[in-house]
């Protein structure tokens, strides 16, 4: 039953990470180098190489609209009787009916990033010879595995992590549990056995026949449940492939199972025969095992809990990322080459600006562009631009197309639009800095004048400033693009800045200088507002594709990272039942063994009439001290990670306010539930003893 259960959770849980179907999968990382090269030269080469050697190339990558239930698939290069070549004709055929796959042909990948997820086929020579040739791009290769039938399992626990592997850990533990249980609950039998003179090993093997016959017949049957439950559930998506697992997890599972039963026969075997004719004889060791597995089971429970709370943590905050992007998954983000080099050899960085300022300037002036730029004074160091009331204060530079999308107003509640006069520069200030708006104007007025002494159509143009009043309290999104899991101390600016001084410039202004054009799109501040048709304009200016990369959606990051968020919740929450479930089964099984080895202290207690809870009051007392100890350890643990966020807008969120409720609530909760599951099945136990006048129906 475990074993198939596990073969499902498996399979769901990779339908995430790779499909089936490829021999190699490959995540490779955007590196220092690796924007000098045009994806569609990129695209291309990597084509050329699948035709050269007949593999499959496919790069996958998660629908900016919905994450969680679509991705597209790829096909960069096909070959042959491949299985893009199938996925091409018939689809992609995912275990989870919940996610769909999208197949896209060679040509509408052209102009994707060459960043990502890919998989392969063919040789293992193969796939690394194409890795060395995007490394040579300038790409990093973050993960390289392989994905083929016969280690799916050990490539999905190198990449789903520690959540995915404590499902085989929690039923590890069930299963070593209950098979001690059953043979140290037949002691009686044993030791008839040994009066018989039989030894350990005919009733070993008398065990394994008996156990055999009956393990074959319930896996059969469960096997024909799995079959038809699979019809219902994805119409046979991917059997093969689970009832492979389930016979693998199966495997492994009995030999387990043997090991576990030949050590605790062992220990059986050798206690004492009077006792153990009684059936109450069961070893002092087993007991103390059995406790320790209980108690190993309930530290799995919290390990997994604790798992669960920080991905809750995790979604949270990719949520928040993502509803930020919400009606916006059509801007693109333009990424830009490194410049061009003159007949010296050396980077001629001005004719670079000056073709990719004009391509920009003309879509601004069209209304295609959506400009944010974030402390553009301070440069790529995330300082502020100005003090006011003894603080840095965010500056924020924006066009008519980011008021629109903001639906950005004044303190009457009327919508800001940008100046028309093309030197027209608006100043909103909120109303809570408007004591120092003088200060902030001075400020501003100097950048704008700096910045018309090299502009690149109005020379020397001189700005003329509007002071613009806000209600103070507003938050601004600043539409980055940037890879939410880039390294630590890099340049990245704030998704979201608080009551930012915002300098609005018209779609014609002179103070935005095509150097500016170039440094603030690769900043990620400049972005497309329709990426598709960004692309489109790029193709009709052949003098770009030396300096425009590729046009990818902006909101790409962050739908990926929300995709992977929700399974990585959705795998531990599974394990903290598959914990729970453990945790109720070794209690049980622990209250079996103690009720037999105390049987006649039980008879003796009854006779003299003592209450349950007096006869076992050590046991309880030790079990209390014991859970408190694991859970205030844990639930510690639990409160460091949540205090160790660092972004007050996540600190603050509904979500966290209620995670930090619900972990004293937990503990509580799951400190009365484990004591009182033990202290109910030892009682229970008790009372079937006392009834029965035999401690063999327990």
């Amino acid at each position: 039953m475990f074993s198939g259960l596990l073969s499902f959770f498996v399979l769901f849980s990779y339908k995430q990470y790779a499909p089936v179907g490829p021999s190699w999968h490959v995540e490779m990382l955007d590196g220092d180098a690796s924007g000098q090269i045009p994806v569609v030269r990129v695209n291309k080469t990597i084509m050329s190489y699948g035709r050269e050697h007949g593999i499959d190339v496919v790069r996958r990558v998660a629908d900016a609209d919905n994450p969680r239930t679509v991705a597209h698939l790829y096909v960069v290069s096909s070959s042959g009787d491949s299985f893009a070549r199938q996925w091409l004709k018939s689809g992609y055929n995912g275990f989870n009916p919940s996610m769909s796959y999208h197949i896209h042909a060679a040509h509408e990948s052209a102009d994707t990033r060459a960043s990502g997820e890919y998989f392969i086929s063919g040789s293992e020579a193969d796939a690394r010879g194409l890795i060395r040739m995007l490394n040579a791009f300038g790409y990093i290769t973050a993960n390289f595995q392989s994905v083929t039938e016969h280690s799916v399992v050990l490539g999905l626990l190198g990449t789903a992590g520690l959540s995915l592997m404590a499902a085989p850990l929690t039923v590890l533990i069930l299963l070593v549990s209950l098979v001690a249980v059953g043979v140290a609950a037949n002691n009686r039998g044993y030791a008839i056995q040994r009066l018989q003179g039989r030894r350990r090993t005919e009733a070993f093997i008398l065990d394994v026949s008996a156990s055999g016959i009956w393990y074959m017949e319930t896996l059969g049957a469960f096997m024909v449940l799995g079959v038809a439950g699979s019809f219902l559930y994805n119409h046979w998506h991917q059997l093969g492939m689970r009832l492979l697992l389930w016979l693998i997890s199966s495997a492994i599972g009995v030999l387990i199972a043997l090991v576990t039963h030949i050590i605790t026969l062992v220990v059986v075997w050798h206690s004492p025969l009077h006792q153990a004719v009684k059936g109450a004889g069961s070893s002092r060791w087993i007991l103390t095992a059995m406790y320790m597995v209980r108690i190993l089971s309930l530290s799995m429970v919290f390990a997994v809990s604790s798992l669960a709370i920080s991905g809750a943590v995790v979604l949270v905050k990719a949520q928040q990322r993502y509803d930020l992007w919400s009606g916006a998954t059509r801007l693109g983000r333009i990424s830009l080459g490194g410049g061009t080099f003159s007949a010296g050899g050396q980077v001629d960085m001005k004719t670079t600006f000056a073709r990719v300022g004009s391509w920009e300037r003309d879509l601004n002036r069209q209304g295609k562009l959506l400009i944010a730029v974030a402390n553009p004074r301070s440069g790529m160091s995330n300082n502020k631009d100005l003090t006011v009331h003894g603080r840095p204060r965010d500056v924020l530079y924006i066009n008519d197309a980011y008021l629109r999308a903001q639906n950005v107003t004044d303190s009457r509640g009327m919508r800001i639009r940008a100046p028309q006069d093309r030197t027209g520069v608006g100043i909103v200030i909120p109303q809570s800095y408007m004591d120092e708006s003088a200060h902030i104007t001075r400020a501003i007025d100097r950048d704008m004048k700096s910045r018309g002494q090299y502009s690149d159509i109005i020379p020397n143009a001189t700005p003329h400033l509007d002071i613009i009043t806000a209600t103070s309290g507003q938050r601004r999104f600043t539409y980055t693009a940037a890879d939410i899991s880039a390294i630590p101390g890099g340049y990245q600016p704030e998704s979201v800045i608080q009551d930012p001084i915002m300098v609005v410039l018209p779609n014609d202004t002179p103070f935005l200088s095509s150097g500016d054009y170039y440094g603030y799109t690769t900043w990620g501040s400049i972005l497309a507002l329709d990426t598709r048709q960004a692309i489109s304009d790029t193709t009709i200016r052949p003098q770009l594709t030396r300096d425009v990369l590729g046009i990818s959606p902006a909101a790409e990051y962050a739908a990926g990272n929300l995709a992977t968020t929700h399974l990585s919740l959705a795998t531990s929450i599974l394990n903290v039942l598959l914990g729970l479930s453990a945790t109720l089964v070794t209690t049980i099984g622990f209250a079996v063994v103690y009720a037999r080895r105390r049987a006649q202290f039980i008879f003796a207690s009854r006779i003299n009439g003592w209450r349950y809870l007096t006869m076992f009051t050590w046991l309880f007392t030790l079990d209390v001290v014991l859970t408190t100890l694991i859970i205030m350890g844990v639930s510690a643990s639990l409160w460091a990670i949540l205090g160790s966020l660092t972004s007050a807008s996540v600190a603050a969120s509904p979500a966290i306010a209620i995670l930090r409720l619900i972990i004293p609530i937990a503990g509580l909760l799951v400190s009365v539930g484990t004591v009182g599951m033990l202290m109910g099945a030892v009682v229970w136990c008790a009372k079937i003893i006392i009834r029965a006048h035999s401690t063999e129906v327990a």
